[in-house]
């Protein structure tokens, strides 16, 4: 059980970091905005794609999507109908491991609320 006071294993890790954005060039000289969790309408993500359309001429940052959910459609479905080359989508991470370097990569973590 994960709570207060609780080790759940995952936590940051700069060399995790380093090895899990070394295999791709989308991370590389990239500020990494991340959503990591599910998409579905209970989660909106509305505020976040139109900041990464805002900021669609800006080459060194990047919006990455992780989980899935009912709503991931709408993410690339709105990356695609305007032509964003800023955002990215990871599916789930099946180990608690890689969960850790995934969230580790990002420079911001984003929160939606209701």
């Amino acid at each position: 059980m994960i709570g207060p006071g609780r080790d759940d294993g995952v936590r940051y890790d700069e060399e995790g970091r380093a090895a899990f954005t070394a295999g791709s060039t989308i991370w590389q000289n990239k500020f990494v905005v991340m959503y990591a969790g599910n998409h579905s309408p209970c989660n909106p993500l509305r505020t976040l794609l139109e900041s990464a359309d805002a900021l669609k001429t800006r080459d060194d940052i990047l919006f990455l999507f992780a989980g899935g959910g009912s709503a991931l459609s709408e993410v690339r479905t709105f990356a695609e109908v305007r032509g964003l080359t800023n955002i990215r989508c990871l599916s789930y991470q099946p180990l608690r491991q890689t969960l850790g370097l995934l969230l580790s990569s990002a420079d911001l973590h984003v929160v939606v609320t209701v």
